[in-house]
């Protein structure tokens, strides 16, 4: 899924649980920054080497908009460095003990992890073998589910449609529920 539909995905969820009164409106905006943290953090290899002035611009942008086998040529530790951050940010296994230490030492973080881990369950069916498939228990494997590729058009339709439903539903019943 892409990281702007994370994000609304996020935020329509940690709505419904801050009108309940399960979490603040700051605790709310932590859990949309948690669910796009993983496809932001894969990208800081490359902005670096940008940076640098090794990878142009121009080249980010194709990075981040690329499909697979049409990424920018880039130099190893870039590339081997965005892969790797990329399976870890997507472990259940580094988010599992994430999670267990939030839980031991500061368990008001629970409820922002709440939007990664959300990050997780909706990039497993939407990637593909071919549309990098998630590593969910890295490092102990590279392999991934076989969904399918969130770039689908019928997808990215039904999924924006979705969260239209979700958004316009939320903003009907703004003053129906409790708010914190």
């Amino acid at each position: 899924m892409d990281i702007l539909a994370h994000g609304m995905w996020a935020w329509a969820g940690g709505e419904v649980l801050r009108r309940r009164g399960y979490m603040t409106k700051r605790t709310h905006a932590a859990g949309v920054v948690l669910a796009m943290l993983p496809d932001v953090i894969q990208m800081i290899p490359v902005v670096i080497s940008v940076l640098l002035g090794q990878v142009s611009g121009s080249e980010l942008l194709a990075y981040a908009t690329a499909n697979p086998g049409r990424e920018p040529i880039l130099r190893e530790w870039v590339s081997k460095s965005a892969h790797h951050l990329h399976c870890a940010m997507h472990s259940v296994l580094f988010l599992g003990a994430l999670s267990l230490a939030a839980w031991r030492w500061r368990p008001t973080w629970l409820y922002p992890l709440l939007g990664w881990w959300l990050h997780i369950a909706t990039d497993v069916p939407t990637h593909s073998a071919a549309y990098y498939a998630v590593p969910i228990f890295y490092p102990l494997t590279y392999r991934g589910f076989d969904g399918f590729a969130w770039t689908s058009p019928w997808f990215i339709v039904l999924n924006y449609l979705a969260l239209a439903i979700a958004g316009t539903w939320l903003y009907r019943t703004r003053g129906k529920q409790q708010m914190t």
